[in-house]
């Protein structure tokens, strides 16, 4: 989503506030402006905005009561909505994450930092829309994956303490893992495919900021949240953080209940994620013949990889729908490559069908839909002829 095509919902009782925050934003150029809650909430029905930024006491209805609104409507549900306010106590930055606030900014604002939150806001919402158009492209209807386990966060700092510290404070929000240097926390990521990253900026080797550019370089893990967890509070850090593909920047010291009202709304951002993946490759024709859960996070056996193929389409019998669908989260994130021969119905290059003999279906999705990757061995094209 560009700038020129994102537009920007701006929420203050007071004008002179909306005037600073519009001039900040002044690179998108659809903005526009509300001085109270109730004239909020009937410009986001009339026309739905990419993104809301609202100051959190206002006469009438406050902010807190416009996003439980906002959540409260499916058609304005998912709208990311940033609390700027000057009223900077843990209560109320809680309660505004725990109504749903994809962020809460503190004023005095600082143009670098503010501008680079909105387009970690607006990046993750276009990853979703982005899924949600290939989506209706293909009749489907997005409906969350079966929860099946506790979500996988993995935290990496080199300082010991840090780790007891965050292992005792999120130790009920799901499965923990470790690691204390960058490339460590790039082998455990591919090891475990965690549904959130919590991760210090500077490390001995590859630093925080390095492990974020290669885990958003890599279509496997584009679309997982990384956290920023950092003593080097300094805004040209966080500015680099977020402009890297960071979901967050969380400067040291913390509170806790933030940090697990945080954690918590990042780890909802995966789980609708996964959701609209789930919906494309469950539903969106996609059927694969030889892949099976048990095969998948493993490398590919040789009989997966040299089973013969029927040559053309109409010989090719239409499958029952491939369990893929009792779990999302391994086909969205399997770091192994499922080798597998796949069908695709009603292909625009055939009308009919086609096949695709020398991929293999990479269940990493990206937001412009599959990648085809690793071609098959000689030994398997032989055998797929």
């Amino acid at each position: 989503m560009s700038s020129q095509q994102a537009s920007l919902l701006l929420v203050d009782d007071d004008p002179a506030a909306i005037q600073v925050t519009g001039r900040m934003l002044a690179h998108y150029p659809d903005q526009r402006f509300a001085t109270s809650g109730e004239v909020a909430l009937r410009l986001a029905r009339e026309s739905r905005p990419d993104l809301i930024l609202m100051d959190a006491e206002m006469p009438g209805l406050s902010g807190l009561g416009v996003c439980k609104a906002l959540k409260a409507d499916p058609a304005l549900a998912d709208v990311p909505v940033i609390f700027v306010t000057s009223h900077d106590s843990t209560a109320l930055q809680v309660a505004a994450l725990q109504e749903g606030a994809a962020d809460f900014v503190s004023k005095p604002l600082l143009a670098s930092q503010f501008t680079a939150r909105v387009r970690a806001q607006l990046r993750s919402k276009a990853l979703i829309e982005d899924l949600r158009r290939d989506g209706r492209l293909q009749g489907l209807a997005a409906r969350p994956p079966p929860l099946e386990q506790a979500s996988r966060v993995l935290i990496v700092d080199d300082d010991t303490a840090s780790i007891h510290i965050l292992r005792h404070t999120l130790g009920e929000m799901g499965k923990l893992h470790f690691a204390k240097t960058g490339e460590e926390a790039l082998r455990v990521t591919r090891d475990v495919l965690p549904d959130l990253i919590l991760l210090d900026a500077h490390m001995p080797g590859l630093d925080g900021f390095d492990v974020c550019r290669t885990l958003k370089a890599d279509p496997q893990f584009r679309h997982v949240p990384i956290a920023f967890i950092t003593r080097f509070s300094d805004p040209r850090y966080e500015t680099c953080a977020l402009d890297l593909g960071a979901a967050d920047f969380i400067a040291k010291p913390y509170t806790p209940a933030v940090l697990q009202a945080r954690v918590r709304n990042l780890l909802e951002l995966k789980r609708r994620t996964d959701a609209e993946l789930h919906a494309m490759l469950e539903r969106g024709g996609i059927w694969a013949t030889h892949a099976s859960p048990r095969s998948w996070g493993q490398r590919p056996t040789p009989s997966s990889r040299t089973t013969p193929m029927p040559t053309s389409s109409s010989s090719m019998p239409r499958p029952a729908a491939c369990s893929a669908s009792r779990s999302s989260r391994l086909w969205a994130q399997r770091l192994w490559p499922c080798w597998a021969k796949v069908w695709r119905p009603n292909s625009p290059a055939s009308g009919v069908g086609r096949t695709q003999r020398n991929a293999c279906l990479c269940p990493a999705t990206t937001a412009r839909g599959l990648r085809w990757r690793y071609p098959l061995p000689a030994s398997a094209k032989a055998g797929a002829g």
